[in-house]
């Protein structure tokens, strides 16, 4: 069962594989500077809508996202930077599980973060 539209999926996918974007390391949409979260992608390329760099999410639902989910793909983006990586990639999956997946985006350990390649991956296999 999907979660999102298949033409709103593709177009994400799509944006986040493109090189188009470069990649905040905030769960803000737009960090101001020239960077994005994944959710500010999905605006960007969905909707042609440039976010405002005081969004830290989409509008509960928008997308078929929830803002559980939104929070979790946030995070896949984000260091933490005061939790040890391996206990902070747990409560990540530990996010994930409670919303029904079963795996979550790879994260690079050296990082602490997803690219948007590998978001990309998830959303196709997962929404």
């Amino acid at each position: 069962m999907s979660i999102m539209n298949p033409d709103e999926k593709a177009k994400w996918v799509a944006a986040l594989r493109s090189g188009q974007y470069k990649q905040c390391r905030t769960s803000q949409l737009y960090d101001g500077k020239g960077g994005y979260c994944c959710l500010g992608v999905a605006l960007v390329a969905i909707e042609g809508i440039q976010p405002n760099t005081s969004y830290g999410f989409l509008p509960y639902g928008k997308f078929g996202l929830s803002q559980k989910l939104q929070e979790a793909l946030a995070l896949s983006n984000d260091i933490n930077e005061y939790k040890a990586l391996e206990e902070y990639f747990d409560l990540i999956l530990e996010d994930y599980k409670k919303l029904g997946f079963d795996t979550m985006p790879a994260i690079d350990p050296n990082t602490g973060m997803s690219d948007f390649n590998q978001i990309a991956d998830w959303i196709e296999a997962n929404l």
